[in-house]
């Protein structure tokens, strides 16, 4: 359950996205962020074991795919 969670916050970050359903929540993207950052913020969630390997490469393909504009 943890995992899932974290997931699905780190995944909206490159998308920037705001929370669901929460009337005043909070825009979770840092628009200060670099891809690099957000590539190395989301490595050391994989390497904590917070993101199995599938979360890991679908939320690094989002970033990349975010920043190849």
């Amino acid at each position: 359950m943890k995992k899932h969670l974290l997931f699905t916050a780190i995944c909206a970050l490159p998308l920037g996205l705001a929370a669901c359903g929460g009337g005043g929540a909070m825009e979770a993207h840092n628009l200060n962020a670099t891809m690099g950052q957000e590539l190395i913020d989301l490595k050391a969630a994989y390497d904590k074991d917070i993101l199995t390997e599938r979360e890991y490469n679908r939320a690094k393909k989002d970033i990349m795919k975010l920043y190849d504009r």
